[in-house]
């Protein structure tokens, strides 16, 4: 500030309470330029290293809802493993592997060289696991009411011939 006499404008107080509105507002605007969404983001992604790679791979608007999920079938291996899970439950047990149990085998299962059976994206969830035992749990039960169907059926078949041999 410059040495001397000065002579302060008179202003009212509402062209002063306007002023300091108005300074107000331009330094939030400021704020909000300096916080907005954009900016954040690519202050985000330049501490990372390679982050051009991820601006190569990730569009704008990569985050949005793209509608309808694809749906992805389960693996023949991922059928097998879980498969042979349910049949062992059945047999040792009488019940099947509780889901938990079976995800984390799933993580942890080795093939023959020692490497994971599974990569990690492979790894079923316990709601997938759950929704298949209970799959394999209503083909099991409609076999074995099959498998009972007949066994009647021959049981009947069987008693009705002995019967008409016995009354000849």
């Amino acid at each position: 500030m410059a040495i001397g006499d000065h002579v302060h404008e008179k202003h009212s107080q509402v062209e002063y309470a306007q002023h300091r509105f108005k300074e107000r507002l331009e330094g939030l605007l400021q704020e909000q330029k300096l916080l907005s969404a954009s900016n954040m983001i690519q202050n985000a992604i330049s501490t990372f290293e390679h982050s051009e790679l991820m601006l190569k791979y990730y569009h704008q608007g990569w985050c949005l809802d793209k509608g309808k999920k694809t749906v992805i079938r389960f693996t023949e291996e991922q059928k097998n493993f879980l498969e042979g899970l349910f049949e062992k439950g059945l047999k040792e047990k009488g019940n099947t592997v509780r889901t938990e149990i079976a995800e984390q085998k799933m993580k942890d299962a080795k093939d023959n060289n020692g490497n994971p059976m599974f990569k990690p994206t492979e790894c079923l969830s316990k709601q997938q696991i759950k929704s298949f035992f209970g799959t394999l749990a209503r083909k099991y039960k409609q076999r074995s009411m099959q498998r009972d169907l007949q066994v009647n059926e021959l049981r009947y078949t069987v008693t009705a011939n002995a019967q008409s041999l016995g009354g000849e």
